[in-house]
């Protein structure tokens, strides 16, 4: 009973020390948040979680210690929690400058909430503004491109660590350009959308180690009418 109680603290003080930046924020009346797993986005602002929903099923006639287990075990479904401190702008010294960054990371997250793509990162819930913070839910990621290549900005020592020795395969790399390739395709083709913003920060890397894009602060249309459209000579040679 006392290694139960020892697990039910550690849980505790997990979700405590996450929640205190995100008081009043829907995300947690929806989800439960817990350890952080990445940094992503422009300037690797965003500090990832992994989270779960919460159940709204009730149990009834069970003892407290079921109940207990129940919250420790019983698996919900897995996202991905990105939080965005607002704080974190006090570095900004301009005002102006300090509202043009907060709100080019809010029509990035409108601006993925509206693409549905296998290669685009999947949106689970919306992004929810509070008092302190800006947050949104994922499908469940591994890392940001950027955390595997070594850029460890917002994230927590121990956690920088761990990504220090991570290598990936040559198999991986390509597997991935390929599905960044996918992901342009769409973009350009059907969406008629430039992300101008290729970038390891932008690239996820989810559980299932497919490469998604994300990072879309900088987006635009590219619509152009077909007296606009450049034509180019395709026999022009610049290999020399």
């Amino acid at each position: 009973m006392d290694y139960l109680n020892k697990i039910i603290t550690t849980v505790s003080t997990v979700k405590t020390s996450v929640n205190y930046a995100l008081p009043g924020n829907i995300i947690t009346k929806e989800y439960d948040v817990l350890n952080q797993i990445s940094s992503a986005g422009p300037g690797l602002l965003w500090r990832v979680y992994s989270g779960s929903k919460k159940s709204t099923k009730k149990v009834s006639c069970v003892s407290l210690f079921f109940l207990l287990l129940l919250q420790l075990f019983i698996v919900f479904k897995e996202v991905s929690v990105w939080i965005f401190e607002k704080k974190c702008l006090e570095m900004i010294p301009s005002k102006r400058d300090r509202d043009a960054v907060y709100e080019t990371l809010k029509i990035g997250i409108a601006q993925l909430t509206r693409l549905r793509h296998p290669m685009l990162l999947r949106i689970e819930h919306s992004l929810e503004e509070s008092r302190d913070c800006l947050a949104f839910c994922t499908e469940p990621i591994f890392s940001s491109l950027a955390n595997v290549l070594g850029l460890n900005d917002n994230l927590t020592p121990i956690l920088a660590d761990q990504f220090k020795n991570y290598a990936l395969e040559q198999v991986e790399v390509q597997h991935g350009l390929s599905e960044m390739a996918d992901a342009l395709k769409f973009l350009h083709v059907d969406a008629k959308i430039l992300h101008r913003n290729i970038c390891p920060e932008s690239v996820i890397i989810t559980k299932s180690l497919c490469w998604k894009l994300a990072g879309f602060d900088f987006s635009t249309s590219c619509n152009v009418s077909s007296s606009d459209q450049h034509i180019f000579d395709e026999n022009l040679d610049f290999s020399t």
